[in-house]
């Protein structure tokens, strides 16, 4: 009995390394990563940006002038934007295996950590964590189009030529 036990371990073992092996060979095969990685940093560019535009104001007035006044963000709120310079510094880049997400203001990394003087005004981290559920979708279905793809080419390498 405990060897059959065994033997059955050892072909869920063998199963395991199989399906991981399958899994490496779809991402591997993955002939374009980059539509889904465009994907995953438009979605991250445009949760960064709404929420700079969107989120609620805690922070004080500030007046310029007679009919311009800007409400500014509080500790811990995404910066509120006032002449949305920050808004349009936010970018990515996508390369063969990886997207960057970012901001290149020169004073974006001041407001997401803060300094000395400062509290942070977080804006891409909670993008991000607000970003996770549609990575993850954006992921499956890559995987499952990239699936989809292997299963018939290597369906197509079964069947011999001229039959179907």
């Amino acid at each position: 009995m405990a060897k059959k036990a065994k033997a059955e371990g050892d072909d869920l073992s063998q199963a395991s390394d199989r399906l991981a092996a399958v899994v490496r060979a779809v991402y591997d095969e993955a002939e374009n990563k980059r539509p889904v990685l465009k994907a995953i940093g438009v979605g991250v560019q445009r949760t960064m940006r709404d929420l700079m535009k969107n989120s609620p104001r805690s922070g004080n007035v500030y007046s310029r002038g007679v009919t311009v006044s800007h409400k500014a963000s509080g500790p811990g709120e995404p910066p509120a934007p006032d002449t949305s310079n920050l808004r349009r510094s936010v970018m990515y880049g996508v390369g063969d295996d990886y997207v960057d997400v970012g901001a290149n203001a020169e004073y974006a990394p001041y407001l997401e950590f803060g300094t000395r003087h400062m509290s942070a005004r977080p804006f891409l981290r909670p993008a991000i964590d607000q970003s996770v559920d549609a990575i993850s979708k954006e992921f499956q279905k890559h995987f499952e189009r990239e699936a989809a793809k292997a299963a018939k080419k290597a369906e197509a390498a079964k069947t011999p030529k001229g039959k179907k």
